[in-house]
């Protein structure tokens, strides 16, 4: 494979240079999957991991009555290893 993408990938870019040039190709700023935890305050989140450390559950409860923010363990899990906020 080219670039590191499949096939598919390459005609949706012959198609987009078909149609606007270089400019259609380029990427824009604000694509794809808005971030649910940007505006939570990490710290008072690193404390609430700490209270809890061993059960995410009450910290996931927190989120939605602090911030209206659910999101599932998982995607707290990665939140908290991208911060270097380590459960363990």
């Amino acid at each position: 494979s080219y670039f590191n993408v499949v096939r598919k990938t390459i005609y949706a870019w012959f198609t987009l240079w078909e149609s606007g040039g270089v400019e259609a190709i380029l990427h824009k700023t604000g694509t794809g999957c808005k971030k649910k935890l940007k505006d939570v305050a990490v710290g008072l989140l690193k404390q609430k991991v700490e209270d809890h450390s061993r059960n995410l559950k009450p910290v996931l409860s927190w989120l939605i009555h602090t911030y209206q923010v659910k999101v599932s363990k998982k995607t707290l899990q990665r939140f908290l290893k991208i911060q270097r906020l380590d459960l363990a």
